[in-house]
């Protein structure tokens, strides 16, 4: 557990969960944010997984236990597990996604795919850094960037483009709450990572074999128009003067960033 400079009592609850069972091992930081939290994790792990849970999110009962059978079975480097929304009164469960246990094969390209759909449910799915367990090998060359929104955006395709088995466990264990205060739901200028992250994606992958580039550059597009909508919407209109020019250079199947 890593207390990321809170200012609550989180830190009396965590030294009381590490007191009494010995596999919590607990740590406090400076405030450096999301990513900074997790790789000051990363660094101090020692177990043969990884998996991570946001602050504001929950698990249900037997979650690890789940996913970690569901991974000994089928020796998943990366298992993608489902989830259900929770709005603080009432679960939202996606049962035409998540309607039973079964084990589902992906390929690295077939997740990284996913990537670019525009349906919620599997984009959410695989674009996550939580709802997963992770071999911890994975991570041996690889870190959260610093100081970005969007951050599992950098780095989820490369976990992906690493691993050799990726499983999708249908099973919906993870509780996402929605937060409309959170960071993902009032907008700012750090959204605009999204786009670095994107335009970083395509330019590494656009040549992997099984990789759909077009399904990329339409996810691409549709970024781009969201985001000038809310440049317009907030008055940030150097910054969508900038997007709009991407965006028509898109239209034109004009990419610069893979130059």
């Amino acid at each position: 557990m890593v207390n990321d400079g809170s200012t609550d009592s989180s830190a009396t609850l965590c030294q009381a969960y590490a007191e009494r069972d010995s596999r919590f091992r607990y740590f406090e930081k400076e405030n450096g944010g999301l990513s900074d939290a997790r790789n000051y994790g990363l660094d101090r792990a020692q177990g043969a997984y990884i998996t991570f849970l946001d602050a504001d999110d929950f698990l249900f009962e037997n979650y690890l236990e789940k996913l970690y059978q569901a991974s000994y079975l089928s020796d998943s480097d990366i298992l993608i597990g489902g989830y259900c929304r929770f709005d603080g009164s009432d679960f939202y469960f996606y049962n035409d996604h998540f309607k039973s246990d079964s084990l589902n094969s992906f390929t690295s390209a077939q997740a990284i795919q996913v990537l670019d759909s525009m349906l919620d449910v599997p984009f959410l799915t695989f674009s996550t850094a939580w709802g997963k367990l992770f071999k911890r090998d994975l991570f041996n060359e690889l870190r959260f960037p610093y100081g970005k929104y969007a951050e599992d955006q950098f780095l989820i395709w490369k976990l992906y483009m690493k691993a050799t088995n990726i499983h999708v466990f249908n099973n919906a264990s993870y509780v996402y709450r929605m937060n409309p205060s959170g960071l993902s739901s009032v907008f700012s200028l750090k959204h605009l990572d999204y786009i670095d992250a994107l335009e970083e994606r395509i330019r590494a992958t656009k040549d992997l074999e099984g990789i759909d580039i077009q399904h990329s550059f339409n996810m691409y597009d549709y970024v781009l128009q969201r985001m000038l909508g809310q440049l317009e919407e907030h008055q940030f209109l150097e910054d969508a003067d900038k997007v709009r020019e991407k965006l028509e250079l898109a239209k034109r199947k004009d990419y610069p960033f893979l130059l």
